[in-house]
């Protein structure tokens, strides 16, 4: 169906539509008008702040104490709307008045939200009945719920009591740790001795750099002193006359006795070890004990070096280690010391709480019997009636209009002419 097609069922149709629209605005006022009328009655109950401020334990059996709910700001009223809403406080409303399951539904105890002010609204079909009630329950509030705040303070008090006891001992216990680790594990000789092997080292690597400068000058000396022996012979030839030898000139004598010898034309061959040599030999030996010597001693200092360093490796890791299990245990302390600290305040506070008497509830603000009631709310009953009406009228005046309008009927003409459909009306 289009827009036109519907239009024009409005048009035919609407008589339908607005009998049945009329019929549910009707209805609806017939409704309104024979619900009973519901009043209510609201009475304000005051928690004061108490002297000293205590809130709900946190669960002791729980993973452990926060301190941030622990401290937590917030007024104890929540206590006083639990308390009101509680099956004593109504049986003890119920034993002159209604049935105690009418009298619950009726009773409601709410927080102001912002305000520490617990509101009591009563329902009930008489208004006076209902102020008299809110009243009632509003003076048993006010004359129990002292002895509530106060228990609740005796319970926080009593629970800070048990977690200052714990507190203490896990004081005692990360203390006494911190005091044994400090025994067992003295950081400070592990640093001396850091600084002792760090000290050596230093010396160690001077020496070796020393060596080094002396080995490269006993290295060019003993290639000078190479340089100089390959310029000198090993060995030296010398001629000498025999006549300047008394011991040769007789020994010459004696072989020629017997001839005539020209003694002064005899000469003496002989080959002698260069001294010259011989020095630079005995120096060139000197220099490579001395270089063998410095090479040995640097291998020494290596090796040391090397121990020395492995050793201040292991010293520092286990330094490390144990400043970061000092600090974990010093961190331990300070927060157990910390949360003792508050516990103990928190303990004495919930203690002059306990023990301090006055009133922190009272009713401020009594019920009165209300003059208009808050149900049934006729206008919107109207209202809703009216919009049901409308859309059950236009979809009476559509159900009307396809009910009585004849559908259209498709036949087909028989026979070899294989004709196309057609409608008949």
């Amino acid at each position: 169906m289009d827009i036109e097609g519907f239009v024009d069922v409005l048009v035919k149709r609407w008589p339908v539509g607005v009998a049945v629209a009329l019929a549910s605005v009707v209805i609806g006022a017939l409704i309104g008008v024979t619900l009973p009328p519901i009043y209510e009655a609201q009475a304000l109950i005051l928690v004061s702040r108490p002297p000293v401020q205590v809130g709900t334990p946190p669960d002791p059996t729980g993973p452990g104490l926060k301190i941030g709910e622990v401290l937590s700001q917030d007024l104890p009223a929540a206590a006083v709307v639990e308390f009101a809403n509680s099956d004593g406080v109504i049986r003890t409303l119920t034993e002159d008045l209604q049935p105690p399951r009418e009298i619950r539904e009726r009773l409601v105890a709410r927080l102001v939200p912002g305000t520490n002010l617990v509101e009591l609204v009563v329902r009930g079909r008489d208004p006076k009945q209902t102020a008299v009630l809110g009243n009632a329950w509003a003076r048993v509030v006010d004359a129990a719920g002292d002895a509530i705040l106060q228990a609740d303070a005796n319970a926080t008090h009593d629970f800070f009591a048990t977690q200052v006891q714990d507190a203490a001992a896990n004081l005692a216990g990360a203390q006494k740790a911190l005091r044994d680790f400090d025994v067992t594990t003295p950081l400070g000789l592990l640093q001396a001795r850091v600084n002792v092997i760090t000290g050596q080292i230093s010396n160690y690597e001077s020496r070796l750099t020393d060596l080094g400068v002396s080995l490269r000058s006993q290295t060019a000396t003993l290639a000078g002193i190479n340089g100089q022996l390959l310029g000198q012979p090993k060995t030296l030839t010398l001629t000498k006359p025999v006549i300047t030898d008394p011991f040769l000139m007789q020994a010459a004598s004696e072989v020629t006795r017997h001839g005539v010898l020209e003694s002064s034309t005899l000469a003496l061959k002989s080959q002698e070890l260069n001294p010259v040599y011989l020095q630079l030999d005995q120096a060139r030996a000197d220099a490579e004990i001395r270089i063998l010597a410095s090479q040995e001693e640097g291998a020494a200092i290596r090796q040391t070096i090397s121990q020395l360093r492995d050793e201040i490796g292991g010293l520092r890791a286990r330094l490390a280690d144990g400043q970061l299990r000092r600090a974990a245990l010093a961190g331990a302390a300070n927060t157990a010391s910390q949360t003792y600290s508050v516990l103990v305040e928190r303990r004495n506070e919930t203690h002059v709480a306990s023990v301090v008497r006055g009133k922190s509830v009272r009713a401020i603000v009594d019920a009165v019997a209300p003059r208009a009631p808050v149900a049934p709310k006729k206008h919107v009953i109207l209202v809703l009636s009216s919009l049901f009406g409308c859309m059950l009228g236009v979809l009476s005046m559509l159900v009307v209009e396809y009910s009585v309008t004849p559908r259209p009927r498709v036949t087909t003409v028989p026979g070899a002419l294989k004709a196309e459909p057609r409608l008949e009306t």
